[in-house]
């Protein structure tokens, strides 16, 4: 049971601890969720970051520092599997429970800075962070319109290991490649895009480096592709039409995971008035008009149930 805190929830953050180190405390009496089941009236020992006990008869020992607990619940902290980090917003993200975020794309390179916090124990104030750096994609190609024009990008003549390569040594902790020509998203305006080739050697050249590799994808062939060169999991999930079979098949054979986005593309237009960010609240508004042209967003979520319940 000790495994399901990795950080002490957001609900502990802005506690005060009075104890000689600082990152000691017991939280008393409260009800814990563990990810599967309730523990009443539970105590938590935590001595130097780590949690060292958890359960209903745990003594907490003398002199260290006491959250009251009682008529509150403890969580693990949630993990949100795709993000865009911007300033404030890990900070943001701790403020809601959310402990650790996996970024899509970045050019900030704040990488160090990230694996620093995540591997240490002490307090912290943002959520711990992984991040693809700079994704995979080529020339006018997604997400062209929101990144520096001297950003790297993967030529036709350039070699898909040592792009691989260069995204590693800048700090990438896994490769996400861009497989999206904007055939559902904008019909009428086409853009280039990875080809089969391209996408299968940088998807080998991660695997030999021992990186995971996530796909963009919105449509059910670009997705298709991406599993038979062997990608490690697919960022969004196609909304061109229901899952088919052979695609099914395949995910099941190759192992691949979903982080599907369902709440950003079903519900793109509805939150968009509410983002003050004109970027984010564009990328909103695009994302709904294509969603709504394909008129499949949530047979997408038959295909996750599909793939996890096989």
């Amino acid at each position: 049971m000790n495994q399901f805190i990795g950080v002490i929830s957001w609900a502990l953050a802005s506690v005060a601890l009075a104890a000689p180190a600082p990152n000691s405390f017991a939280v008393q009496g409260v009800r814990i969720f563990d990810g599967e089941k309730s523990h009443a009236h539970a105590n938590v020992v935590v001595i130097d970051g780590r949690v060292a006990a958890v359960g209903p008869g745990v003594r907490i020992p003398k002199d260290l520092q006491i959250v009251d607990g009682v008529g509150k619940t403890l969580l693990p902290g949630f993990l949100d599997a795709h993000v865009h980090v911007f300033p404030g917003a890990q900070s943001d993200a701790l403020r809601f429970g959310v402990t650790t975020e996996f970024d899509m794309f970045n050019v900030t390179h704040d990488f160090e800075q990230w694996r620093r916090q995540r591997e240490s124990l002490g307090r912290a104030t943002q959520a711990d962070t992984w991040s693809a750096g700079i994704g995979v994609t080529v020339p006018g190609g997604h997400p062209v319109q929101w990144v520096p024009e001297n950003m790297p990008r993967l030529t036709r003549d350039a070699s898909a290991g040592e792009f691989v390569a260069a995204r590693i040594g800048e700090g990438s902790d896994y490769i996400k490649l861009i497989v999206e020509d904007n055939a559902v998203l904008d019909p009428a305006h086409a853009i280039p895009t990875l080809t089969p080739a391209q996408a299968c050697a940088v998807i080998a050249a991660a695997r030999a480096r021992g990186k995971l590799t996530v796909a963009h994808v919105t449509s059910q062939s670009n997705a298709l592709m991406a599993i038979d060169c062997h990608v490690h999991g697919l960022a969004h999930t196609f909304v061109d039409g229901p899952a088919g079979e052979e695609l099914l098949r395949r995910a099941r054979e190759e192992g691949v995971f979903f982080i599907s986005t369902l709440a950003l593309l079903g519900t793109g237009a509805a939150r968009a008035p509410f983002v003050r960010r004109p970027m984010w609240k564009s990328a909103l508004e695009m994302l709904a008009v294509g969603v709504a042209a394909g008129g499949a967003a949530y047979a997408v979520g038959a295909l996750a149930n599909r793939v996890v319940g096989a």
